[in-house]
């Protein structure tokens, strides 16, 4: 093993000071070298019996080493300097790769690893992916941070459970999903989306983040009967309506932000929404619809034209109020409330408040209260 560090952390992993032998690197199974200092893999080819290697954040750039690795099933080099993949084709049974935050050049290494059930390429200059059409059996892709705007590769992968594309430049709808039944987590937020058609059978959807997407309120219609989400997030995609939102009643977290929504009845009843609930920059006046919320911990309200806030009286575990450029005169709905106390904040910046309630921020300031005025 050439690399000092490298081979520091194979013998503090055998639990040896003297020095390696061929024996001990045959009988190697596991290795954990994250964050080493490991530049160098070479040496590696005599760990015949390795299953599975992390080498995450270092600055290894050439896997020539791991070429004969066979027994390899699970190989963490995400943050390195790697951009040929091609030592890698032949290792059959790999069921998981992480190349995050790598400079690839091509896939050619893994094209043809049909064993892989989950694949980590994100950040890693990409834009083409249809050499991962064979990887059939993937139930984790994430493919984010880079520049892919055709995913027609994803078509067959009907195993999937969780995709990760967001912040790349995919255009017009995603059809290629259409198969993906199993699918519960999708991230696809900052893209050019503007069909989300194929999500409406995917019942199945816990995690959806579809923000910054020119969607508009044709799409909206399709997410009607995903009643099993607990997360969505539809900000600055051009929505007024989400009355499709209504059978949503297990979210914990919304993001709604950044659109032109004036009505949120489509929200009463989320007894379980506790998480969060971004909902700043739009047109809205009446809260009413958030007093059956009363879990909800962070409520982002700036910017909107709300004036009664009595739906904040009854929230039990209050941690940020976001209250900044209203129309809210009163604010003794919050003073009432005694869960605003040590360590919770409200943001009343920009409002008109009356005389008496700017009386009455120094009694939620005595309880604890950061209040902004």
């Amino acid at each position: 093993i050439a690399d000092a560090n490298l081979r520091a952390c194979i013998k503090e992993t055998l639990g040896i000071s003297r020095p390696l032998t061929f024996a001990d690197l045959q009988g190697l199974t596991d290795l954990n070298c994250y964050d080493r200092g490991i530049s160098d893999l070479s040496g590696m080819e005599n760990c015949a019996t390795l299953g599975t290697f992390n080498f995450y954040n270092n600055s290894v750039s050439d896997l020539s080493a791991l070429a004969g690795l066979t027994n390899l099933t699970s190989l963490w080099a995400g943050e390195n300097q790697i951009s040929n993949t091609s030592p890698l084709a032949g290792l059959s049974s790999l069921t998981s790769i992480n190349l995050t935050s790598n400079p690839l050049s091509n896939l050619s290494g893994i094209a043809a690893l049909t064993s892989l059930q989950t694949l980590f390429l994100g950040s890693t200059g990409l834009s083409d992916i249809s050499s991962l059409s064979a990887l059939t059996n993937l139930t984790w892709l994430d493919i984010n941070g880079n520049s892919i705007t055709n995913i027609s590769a994803l078509s067959g992968m009907t195993n999937m459970s969780t995709l990760y594309m967001h912040n790349n430049t995919i255009t017009g709808n995603i059809n290629a999903l259409t198969n993906m039944l199993n699918l519960t987590g999708l991230r696809a937020e900052g893209n050019q989306i503007n069909d989300i058609s194929a999500l409406a059978n995917k019942t199945g959807l816990v995690e959806l983040t579809l923000g910054n997407n020119p969607l508009g309120n044709a799409n909206m219609t399709h997410l009607t009967h995903l009643v099993n989400l607990y997360y969505i997030w539809l900000n600055n995609t051009g929505i007024s309506d989400i009355s499709s939102l209504s059978g949503m009643t297990l979210l914990m977290g919304i993001n709604l932000a950044d659109n032109s929504i004036i009505n949120i009845s489509a929200l009463s009843g989320k007894t379980l929404l506790q998480s969060y609930a971004y909902l700043q920059n739009n047109l809205i006046v009446d809260i009413s619809p958030l007093a059956t919320s009363v879990l909800l911990r962070d409520l982002f309200l700036t910017n909107n034209q709300v004036v009664n806030i009595s739906a904040l009286q009854g929230f039990i575990q209050p941690r940020y109020l976001g209250l900044m450029n209203n129309a809210v005169t009163d604010i003794t709905p919050l003073v009432n409330n005694a869960n605003l106390d040590s360590g919770d904040t409200v943001d009343l910046v920009g409002n008109p408040l009356t005389g008496t309630s700017i009386g009455q921020i120094n009694i939620l300031r005595d309880r604890g209260v950061t209040v902004w005025y």
